[in-house]
């Protein structure tokens, strides 16, 4: 079973395939949650509805190196 994680802006996440990402923004629709875009180390952007985002199983990554 795999435990929600709230996205936090600039806050690191790992995916189960391993792959670290970073929040970059959350995006409202009707002043509540809808989207979150997220970074990948390689730079790409992707944006995820509230669904997606919370289908993931997503662990906390309280460190990564920047850049």
């Amino acid at each position: 079973m795999s435990i929600l994680q709230e996205p936090v802006v600039g806050s690191w996440y790992l995916n189960q395939t391993g792959k670290l990402m970073k929040v970059r923004m959350l995006l409202l629709s009707e002043c509540s949650l809808s989207r979150v875009m997220i970074e990948y180390l390689d730079g790409s952007v992707h944006i995820v509805n509230i669904d997606a985002w919370n289908f993931l199983d997503l662990n906390v990554k309280r460190q990564a190196a920047d850049g």
